[in-house]
């Protein structure tokens, strides 16, 4: 956990420093890894219980439940009216930019399952990419119930 000179640092990431620091050394005494957060050969940064901050990546009532998760999608809300009205690419990118940095300002992080198991998304394009497509998706619920009715009128017609 780095922070900027010019962020603040709350007391839940005090905490949660002075938690990793002693669970370090303690695992630097005992050599067993029983950190919430630990790497592995590839690098990756892995967590055992995301924090309300994270926004999870992936489908489904966990992810959509979260309360991290609820956070990104009311500031994505907020802002995609503006970005949808934005022709300016430079714009959109600095955009999408500031929405993964306000994340991340707040103590969260992005995060990806993988065999039941979370990870840090530590790829940046991989973030924007998915902030990206959250700021232009389309979440009217009648243009989204007639894209799934389009949907499913062709897959009926395969079959």
């Amino acid at each position: 956990m780095l922070f900027r000179s010019r962020e603040t640092v709350s007391d839940t990431d005090l905490k949660s420093l002075r938690l990793m620091l002693s669970k370090a050394n303690s695992n630097i005494n005992n050599n067993s890894p029983k950190s919430s957060n630990s790497k592995n050969n590839s690098g990756r940064i892995y967590v055992e219980n995301p924090s309300d901050n994270d926004v999870l990546f992936g489908r489904g009532g966990r992810s959509n439940h979260h309360p991290g998760n609820a956070r990104y999608r009311a500031e994505v809300e907020r802002l995609s009216a503006i970005y949808k009205s934005t022709t300016s690419k430079p714009e959109r990118v600095r955009m999408t930019k500031m929405l993964a940095e306000k994340i991340r300002s707040n103590g969260g992080r992005f995060l990806q399952k993988e065999r039941n198991v979370w990870y840090v998304v530590d790829k940046e394009e991989v973030v924007l990419k998915k902030v990206h497509q959250a700021l232009r998706e389309n979440r009217d619920p009648a243009k989204r119930k007639a894209k799934r009715k389009r949907f499913l009128e062709r897959h009926n017609k395969r079959y």
